[in-house]
């Protein structure tokens, strides 16, 4: 497969995500059990992985990605390198630990854990 078609394209970001998944994740009981995320990529990453992805939305203030991790039992944030500009990151990112990045460029995912 040509590594310039979309398809190729969407099979190198499938294996990213669930590997992105799979790092945000623990075993419990022999059992791999997912974490809940929260991305404004969420209705791709969602449907790529099947994984529990929540919403959030750029304009979005910062203390509500607080309010996510501290209230809502969010356990990571995902973002792309544009995202990174986004009120609910830069409100937020003295809070926040990038544990993990996958993929190049623009596409580029980070990992990120909340720290009080």
């Amino acid at each position: 497969m040509d590594a310039g078609c979309p398809d190729a394209q969407m099979q190198g970001m499938r294996r990213g995500v669930v590997t992105l998944l799979l790092a945000g994740s623990v075993m419990m009981n022999g059992y791999q059990v997912l974490r809940i995320l929260v991305t404004p990529q969420a209705g791709p990453l969602g449907a790529l992985t099947r994984g529990s992805f929540h919403w959030i939305m750029c304009d979005d203030p910062g203390a509500q990605t607080r309010a996510y991790f501290e209230d809502l039992g969010v356990d990571y944030l995902v973002t792309k390198e544009s995202d990174r500009a986004c009120p609910f990151f830069t409100k937020a990112k003295d809070s926040l630990h990038g544990i993990r990045s996958f993929g190049a460029g623009e596409e580029r995912l980070t990992l990120w854990r909340f720290t009080r």
